[in-house]
């Protein structure tokens, strides 16, 4: 799987209005139907740090690294 088609299935959940962050682990889960997973983490890593998608971290002790794609109009 590519991150051009990660990125797709993001921008894709946010037009469909859903604008909750979403772990790694709900991004695998949707994106499972889409295409194989494997890599998913460093794609998503990767998509972030190029500014391709919004992320934030959550906890202190369990910190988990969460994303969503941005809102187009």
């Amino acid at each position: 799987m590519g991150q051009r088609e990660v990125l797709n299935w993001l921008e894709n959940q946010r037009a469909l209005g859903n604008e909750k962050f979403l772990t790694i682990k709900e991004v695998s889960k949707g994106v499972k139907n889409v295409s194989n997973c494997s890599g998913l983490s460093n794609n998503l890593f990767k998509l972030a740090s190029c500014g391709l998608i919004e992320w934030k971290g959550q906890g202190i002790w369990s910190h988990q690294k969460l994303f969503r794609g941005f809102k187009h109009k």
